[in-house]
């Protein structure tokens, strides 16, 4: 029973280790580029949501890439309602190096709260995997759809300007 408590504790520990310690921190995320004008509808966060990138991010979906470089971050500020006057949590992914978790196309994730100073969650994160799972073709991001809905958007802000 003993061991099978250590082994236990031993695995964990080394599940952990893979992880950044301590969490990273990403207090400029505003300041990347917001791919989307008005707020986007998620389902699957049950919120709404802007999306901010970065410069390798922005590339790939922009030009709807098949994958997304290493180094690619993403950054989803989630809102309770499409006026997005309280952000509930931050959730992120960024590229990582192959290896890091290559059934899952190396993603890591990140759940923080709005300063994306503070980590709930981090890394290979269930339920963000499962999600995203669906997406496999596109690097595992719904890059068709976000593009489509901020594409309609663009066209929207367009079109009552004229």
């Amino acid at each position: 029973m003993k061991i099978a408590i250590l082994a236990l504790l031993l695995f964990f520990t080394l599940i952990q280790a893979k992880e950044p310690d301590p969490a990273p921190t990403f207090p400029q995320w505003k300041k990347l580029h917001k791919l989307n004008l008005g707020a986007l509808e998620s389902d699957a966060h049950r919120a709404y949501l802007d999306i901010y990138v970065n410069d390798l991010a922005k590339e790939a979906y922009e030009t709807r890439a098949s994958s997304f470089k290493v180094g690619s971050q993403i950054f989803k500020p989630l809102y309770p309602n499409p006026q997005r006057d309280y952000c509930a949590r931050l959730t992120i992914m960024i590229k990582m190096p192959k290896g890091y978790d290559p059934q899952n196309g190396d993603w890591w994730y990140g759940v923080y709260d709005e300063t994306g100073t503070e980590a709930w969650y981090r890394g290979k994160i269930r339920s963000c995997i499962v999600c995203h799972k669906m997406a496999q073709k596109s690097d595992y991001l719904f890059t068709e759809s976000v593009m489509e809905d901020i594409e309609l958007q663009r066209k929207k802000g367009a079109e009552s300007q004229e």
